[in-house]
């Protein structure tokens, strides 16, 4: 490889990356807001899809973080639904795995779905036993 042909690499991975930095920004904001939406529904279920070809998971389970209540100095643990990645806060991930994170949310999605039919299920039939 020349010195002219290394210098041109440089200058496409340069462009690549701003562009990358530049739309990769914004993946929190749509991690946070698909977060929002399914924590609306209280669907209350947890749910894992396969994301990387280690075992490497999304999740949306229950998770804590630490909250300051107003006119305290102290924090408390707080537990919500939400977005993991292997149990941690997805929007904590690496850049890879919260890209690789929105590519399986219509699957997350699905399944959460399904888990929640078949919950419902186990109800209905559960209620025709005790009537």
């Amino acid at each position: 490889m020349t010195e002219a042909e290394f210098a041109r690499q440089l200058t496409e991975l340069s462009t690549v990356a701003k562009d990358l930095n530049r739309e990769s920004d914004g993946i929190n904001d749509l991690l946070s807001h698909f977060e929002e939406q399914i924590a609306k529904l209280n669907v209350g279920i947890e749910s894992a899809i396969k994301i990387s070809g280690e075992d490497t998971y999304l999740q949306w389970r229950k998770l804590t973080r630490q909250v300051q209540k107003p006119d305290s100095t102290y924090y408390e643990r707080e537990e919500y639904w939400g977005l993991a990645i292997d149990g941690d806060p997805a929007l904590k991930a690496s850049r890879d795995l919260r890209i690789a994170a929105l590519e399986k949310l219509p699957d997350l999605v699905r399944d959460l779905t399904w888990e929640a039919k078949s919950r419902l299920d186990v109800i209905k039939k559960a209620k025709t036993l005790v009537k």
